[in-house]
């Protein structure tokens, strides 16, 4: 069989992501780090392309002077950790910094909520869908680039 050429991806960078990182209830099967707004420390992200946003835990959120008074006009958000929960959502820049390659930065929109106690997820809407991202299970690598 020969290679096809359109098979072929680029990335600008990539890191080691670290699986089943932490412990139950927050166990993130996929966990890669990240700066948010460009400060450290350095945070673990779950990445999630079955979470329709990105979510930031309450405490976080507030810790980045982020509003956390839920939008009337954003629909609630549904989610199997506490159920239907209001919130608003909010631009944040996130990096994605590598361990080989350049770092990328993405204006993130997460939903936020006063009552999200989970991890911070990096999910599809306004993150993932913008990217060009692979993970290779094998050696624990994450690959990432722009569109």
């Amino acid at each position: 069989m020969s290679a096809n050429p359109q098979l072929a991806q680029s990335y600008v960078g990539r890191c080691i992501y670290h699986p089943d990182y932490g412990s139950d209830p927050d166990r993130l099967l996929v966990a890669i780090p990240r700066l948010l707004q460009g400060q450290p420390p350095l945070v673990f992200a779950l990445l999630d392309k079955a979470s329709p946003w990105s979510m930031l835990p309450a405490s976080l959120s507030i810790d980045l002077g982020c509003d956390m008074s839920p939008d009337p006009y954003v629909p609630p958000l549904r989610t199997a950790r506490v159920g239907r929960i209001a919130g608003r959502f909010e631009r944040l820049w996130v990096q994605f910094p590598p361990s080989d390659g350049d770092p990328l930065d993405v204006l993130v929109t997460f939903y936020l909520s006063p009552d999200w106690s989970g991890p911070l997820v990096i999910g599809w809407k306004g993150c993932l869908e913008g990217l060009r991202f692979a993970l290779d299970p094998g050696e624990d690598r994450f690959y990432f680039a722009p569109l």
